[in-house]
Parts: structure tokens; C-alpha cells; sequence
């Protein structure tokens, strides 16, 4: 890979792990306040919040944005390891940025379709990760000369290279467990038996507060209006 092209990698890596830090904090504002308003909230039909509280937003409780995060910061390894990795596993990474952008231009391409065919709504921030995607893609080495079928070999030996390299595993795991803490801990949105339950405890509380004065009390606020 050029210098060029692994600077392209890295801007546009950037650009989008910003992007999706932004989306991923936004869908937990929205869990945890739902007077929280996003301002990338236009109107009906760019909205980042019908993105994020519909169907397509998360998988399993985790926000897709989440994933996003993920996918770059692997994006950004794969540079450091591309720049600083050991020339033997030099072609092989090349090899691991096709099929990770492979799979990102997969990802995003679903998650675009579900937003302007489905939802028929375009979120600012999800077109940001999408350009990003669509960039790194085209600027990964697409002549990578890594069999496909020996890419498990390479990738099990470069595990064992990387290993014995105090910086590169220390980041690498730093980052693997963040993403899964941050994955575990993340609130989850809550269902719509326990937002209806919610609203109904409201409604009598509220409904109670009004219940008419009995005659007793009434009786003492008339005494007291009469003695004034």
C-alpha cells in the first residue's frame, strides 16, 4: 500500500469514527432522555432519530452506530499496523483492508437501503459514514497478492507476530475491550410495556392530586373563609 493511499485511509477513517462516536452518542442521549432532540433532526425526511429508534438503528440492544465505531478503529489498526507491521505481513494486510472494506461496503450499503427505500429519511450522520466507507474501499489496494484460501494461515501467523509486539497488542487490546465493555454497558431502549406502565403511573398520580375535597375538608375550608 502507498503512502498516499494509507493517508486517504486514515483521513477518511477519522472522518467517519467521528461520525459514528457522534451517532453513537446521540442513540444514547435518546435512551436516556426522551426530550432529547438530535440536530441533524430537519424534518420527516432527514431525521437521524427515526434512523436510530427504528428496527435498522440496533442489533441485540447494541446501536448500529456502535459497530460503525468498531469498524473503524479496525480500519485505523490495520493502518498502523500497515505502516509500522513487519514487511513480511506487509501483503497480507493489504489483503485484511480488501475484505474489511468488503464487508463495511456491505454493511452500508443494507443500512442505506434501509434508510431511503424503507424509512424513505436520510441521516447527515449516517451519509458521512457512508462517503467514508465508499472511500476507504476505493482507496484500499484492490491487487493484493494474498491467496484467499491461505488467508487464515496469514492471519494466525500475523496474531503470533503481533503478540510479541509490547505496542501494537497493548492498543489492540485496549481497543477490543472498550468496544465490548462500552457494548455490554450500553442501556437499552425500554419496551413499550414499560413506557405505557410509565405513563399510567403519571396519569394517576396525576388523577389523585385532583380527587375532590371531602366533606370534613370541606367543611374547615368553609370555617376558616367564614371566620376571615
Amino acid at each position: 500500500m502507498s503512502v498516499r493511499a494509507r493517508g486517504w485511509i486514515i483521513g477518511l477513517a477519522v472522518v467517519g469514527l467521528v461520525a459514528a462516536i457522534s451517532s453513537s452518542y446521540m442513540h444514547y442521549q435518546l435512551v436516556t432522555d426522551p426530550s432529547y432532540t438530535s440536530f441533524c433532526d430537519v424534518n420527516e425526511s432527514v431525521s437521524c432519530t427515526q434512523l436510530y429508534e427504528s428496527r435498522f438503528g440496533s442489533v441485540a440492544g447494541v446501536p448500529v452506530a456502535l459497530g460503525g465505531v468498531f469498524w473503524f478503529g479496525v480500519v485505523l489498526l490495520l493502518s498502523f499496523a500497515a505502516a509500522r507491521g513487519p514487511v513480511v505481513s506487509q501483503t497480507s494486510v493489504a489483503t485484511y483492508f480488501r475484505v474489511w472494506s468488503i464487508v463495511g461496503l456491505a454493511v452500508a450499503g443494507y443500512m442505506a437501503y434501509a434508510s431511503f427505500f424503507v424509512l424513505r429519511t436520510f441521516c447527515i450522520l449516517c451519509g458521512v459514514v457512508y462517503v467514508a466507507v465508499v472511500g476507504i474501499f476505493f482507496a484500499s489496494d484492490s491487487s493484493v497478492s494474498t491467496p484467499w484460501r491461505t488467508l487464515s494461515a496469514s492471519l494466525l501467523g500475523d496474531i503470533g507476530r503481533l503478540s510479541r509486539r509490547p505496542v501494537g497488542l497493548v492498543m489492540t487490546l485496549v481497543f477490543l475491550g472498550t468496544m465490548v465493555v462500552t457494548a455490554l454497558l450500553f442501556p437499552e431502549r425500554p419496551s413499550p410495556a414499560a413506557i405505557a406502565g410509565a405513563v399510567a403511573a403519571a396519569t394517576d398520580g396525576v388523577s389523585s392530586s385532583l380527587t375532590p375535597l371531602s366533606i370534613e375538608d370541606q367543611r374547615s375550608e368553609f370555617e376558616r373563609y367564614w371566620l376571615a
